[in-house]
């Protein structure tokens, strides 16, 4: 903190040391103080050619009950799955919301609480009045770690959904990868030998929640008989949410698996880095965010093994 203030005496001008003291504030639960340098993001080289550039002001919260708040998704889609809580709070302030987002999770999210309409990134705009990136929602509502709007499930399954392989037991799902194109997946992510030992758990049934190509790890390791592969009919997220809705229990890293199952109200376990981002806060195993998730995390960056074990033993006194 001491270094980034130095930086910004040196040149108040650069947006970077504002940013990264922000996201220093929200990780240590200094949320009041961190939302405003938070904001710098779109300031910043890794921010700013993905800032829309709207002729209508950005909302600041204020009442406007005659007037249209578009809602836009910024970075990932599991971020839109998690900031979309706030969408009847903002509701309450003005008279209508549209909602722009990624064409995957639209079909989710239809029917989410306080939006009156969809549009898909790309396509062309309503009349709007006000907008707020969706991660700037916390800051506009000043929320706190002990005020997270957390009216859990806002999500749910849909009742016609794909059929969930056989298996007797304690049903779990996993999910070991995230996109690649994730600036911090390398440190987010694992190899599926890693979680190995954890399919041996008695009174279990292991699904693979995983998407895109680690899914092949699962053939690849020789593990078909025992991780139950889903991408035949994981269509998309609803059916997605569809198969959550008939697990047990999922263990997933930092990603949008995590996001779904966590808005859902499903028991839900996540494998953290050990500079896991701002929203999972620090030294905790619960999250604010979502009531019925428990945190895992590493105890030396880049090493799951430590970590692995912890779940493991998790595991098995939960399947008892």
């Amino acid at each position: 903190r001491a270094a980034y203030d130095a930086a910004i005496a040196i040149n108040p001008e650069f947006p970077d040391p504002y940013f990264n003291r922000g996201l220093l504030a929200l990780c240590e639960g200094r949320w009041s103080e961190g939302w405003p340098d938070y904001e710098r993001r779109w300031q910043t080289r890794q921010m700013g050619p993905f800032q829309r550039g709207f002729a209508q002001q950005q909302w600041d919260g204020a009442d406007r009950p005659d007037q249209t708040l578009l809602l836009h998704a910024e970075q990932c889609m599991g971020d839109t799955m998690q900031f979309i809580r706030y969408a009847p709070l903002a509701a309450e302030r003005v008279g209508r919301v549209v909602l722009e987002c990624q064409a995957p999770v639209m079909a989710l999210l239809t029917g989410t609480a306080g939006i009156d309409e969809f549009v898909e990134q790309g396509a062309d705009l309503p009349a709007f009045d006000v907008h707020l990136p969706l991660l700037s929602l916390p800051g506009v509502f000043g929320t706190e770690p002990d005020t997270v709007p957390a009216d859990i499930p806002y999500i749910t399954a849909p009742s016609d959904r794909p059929a969930l392989p056989d298996g007797a037991g304690f049903k779990v799902g996993l999910a070991w990868a995230g996109s690649p194109a994730n600036p911090s997946d390398l440190r987010r992510s694992m190899d599926l030998d890693v979680l190995r030992p954890l399919l041996d758990v008695s009174r279990c049934t292991f699904y693979s929640l995983q998407h895109g190509p680690a899914g092949d790890q699962i053939d690849a390791a020789g593990l078909s008989g025992k991780l139950h592969d889903l991408r035949p009919v994981m269509s998309d997220f609803v059916a997605m949410a569809g198969l959550i809705g008939q697990l047990d229990l999922v263990i997933s890293i930092c990603t949008s698996v995590a996001h779904l199952s966590g808005a859902m109200g499903a028991e839900t376990w996540v494998m953290l880095s050990a500079d896991a981002d701002w929203r999972w806060l620090k030294d905790r195993n619960d999250t604010p965010w979502y009531p019925t998730m428990r945190l895992f995390r590493q105890d030396t960056l880049g090493d799951w093994s430590n970590m692995a074990v912890d779940v493991i033993s998790a595991l098995v006194r939960r399947a008892a």
